[in-house]
């Protein structure tokens, strides 16, 4: 059984690559400082060693990242997403996001969107129904074959999220005012 049969692909490029790569200096310095691990035995108890650390942090550094992840949507208010269906979002055109909407209440039955007045009227509960619409089509878009492109991307945002936070913060940098 490999390394690939352990691990599904999200878990392997998202949470544990950042961790090994994390890690990669360290175990290099180690090796460094002391030549005699390269034996063979200590080449292979430094690949176990390596291969632990690279779980332990990736739980930490994943961790971190919804954490992170958090923070930010409370800075910008909302997820991204539903700030993209936002009437008030220009990000993208109103006629893709026209077709947007049309497919969303197409796909969720008994569902939909708040029109524009409605989105004025009450920002709060727009937001909760764009929030609902985003949470259907993570859960119905779990298929990694179906919706491979989807996938992909989850893959690519969790590698770079987790790539944000490593485990341990050296010192926190105050942002100018």
């Amino acid at each position: 059984m490999g390394f690939k049969n352990v691990f599904d692909e999200y878990e392997r490029k998202a949470r544990i690559y950042p961790a090994v790569i994390f890690l990669l200096p360290l175990i290099i310095e180690i090796y460094v400082l002391i030549p005699q691990l390269v034996k063979v035995e200590g080449i292979a108890g430094g690949v176990i060693m390596y291969l632990s650390l690279s779980l332990f942090f990736a739980s930490i550094i994943r961790k971190r990242g919804k954490d992170k992840q958090q923070k930010l949507w409370e800075n910008l208010g909302a997820k991204p997403t539903t700030i993209l269906l936002r009437y008030s979002n220009n990000a993208i055109s109103k006629e893709t996001k026209r077709r947007y909407h049309k497919k969303i209440t197409q796909l969720i039955s008994n569902f939909s969107l708040p029109t524009e007045n409605e989105e004025k009227d009450n920002p709060e509960k727009a937001d909760e129904r764009y929030d609902s619409a985003i949470e259907y089509l993570i859960e119905h878009t779990r298929d990694k074959i179906k919706y491979s492109l989807v996938y992909k991307e989850n893959i690519a945002y969790g590698f770079v999220r987790n790539m944000n936070c490593p485990p341990f913060s050296v010192q926190k940098v105050k942002q100018p005012i």
